[in-house]
């Protein structure tokens, strides 16, 4: 257990600290996790439990935000990223 931890906590310290606060889920906002993690393989579930909210939270409340699904928002910040390498 205490090599998974470490293993965690250097692989993300978002995770990591998620788990340190199991009780008390930090919400942090989806625009930076997701402007965070844009590039990285992960799933907009992890996305969602980085921000600490449920997936259909998570896409709900970014649906607001920006008017927009998040996968659509990733989609095109990746193609607009690809254009400025």
């Amino acid at each position: 257990m205490m090599e998974l931890l470490y293993d965690t906590a250097i692989c993300s310290e978002t995770i990591f600290q998620q788990i340190l606060h199991l009780q008390q889920p930090t919400r942090a906002d989806s625009h930076e996790v997701i402007e965070s993690h844009y590039a990285s393989p992960i799933s907009l579930e992890d996305l969602a439990y980085m921000s600490g909210r449920s997936l259909s939270s998570f896409k709900r409340d970014f649906q607001q935000t920006f008017n927009m699904p998040p996968a659509t928002w990733i989609r095109e910040k990746c193609v607009r990223e690809g254009h400025h390498s």
